[in-house]
């Protein structure tokens, strides 16, 4: 890619959309790209980023992983536009609303559970803050990257036990970062 543009689209797109099976929609992802001359290079650094690139994998998983490029994009903002309209075409179950209310359960089980606990005391006064339509919306917006992650846990065998009691309570523990003075809604916490 020699000059910046809003959007380069791709093949891949279309075979996406006419062959989803294709595909794992809970592979899409943004990388972050670093021009270096004539080479597009994946960065973990988005400050250098030059565009964002929307990534999906095939499926089933071969033997050497088959990914695809589907878009670039000039800036972030477009790029999640993209990737989440995407998520939207290739979803054909309800794992993402499954995935909603499991953590919106949760989450009322977890802050009533026991104050000593700091992140529980966290999560009351993050609550206690925003309020419920708030905190609602934000185990909404988080479902998908924790679909996603419990989605790759059980393709790398890494976990086996039951997603709304198990992985849900520990993924809002050990994957947002809850802001003890209840100020900030909580964030993801970045994987190393």
């Amino acid at each position: 890619m020699t000059t910046q543009l809003p959007y380069v689209g791709y093949f891949a797109t279309t075979e996406v959309l006419l062959h989803p099976e294709r595909f794992d929609f809970r592979s899409l992802r943004i990388v972050p790209i670093k021009l270096d001359g004539e080479f597009a290079i994946p960065t973990d650094n988005e400050a250098t980023a030059d565009y964002y690139s929307v990534m999906v994998d095939e499926q089933p998983p071969k033997e050497s992983l088959t990914e695809k490029c589907l878009g670039d994009f000039a800036n972030k903002f477009d790029a999640e536009i993209f990737r989440d309209r995407m998520a939207q075409i290739l979803d054909t179950g309800d794992e993402l609303t499954t995935a909603a209310m499991c953590l919106w359960e949760v989450l009322l089980q977890i802050r009533s559970n026991n104050p000593c606990d700091p992140i529980e005391r966290a999560m009351n006064a993050v609550y206690a803050r925003h309020g419920t339509c708030d905190m609602r919306n934000v185990m909404a917006e988080f479902a998908e990257v924790c679909d996603r992650e419990h989605h790759q846990a059980a393709v790398d065998q890494t976990f086996d036990g039951s997603f709304d009691w198990e992985w849900c309570p520990t993924w809002l523990r050990t994957r947002l970062s809850w802001d003890p003075s209840g100020e900030d809604l909580p964030t993801l916490i970045a994987v190393p």
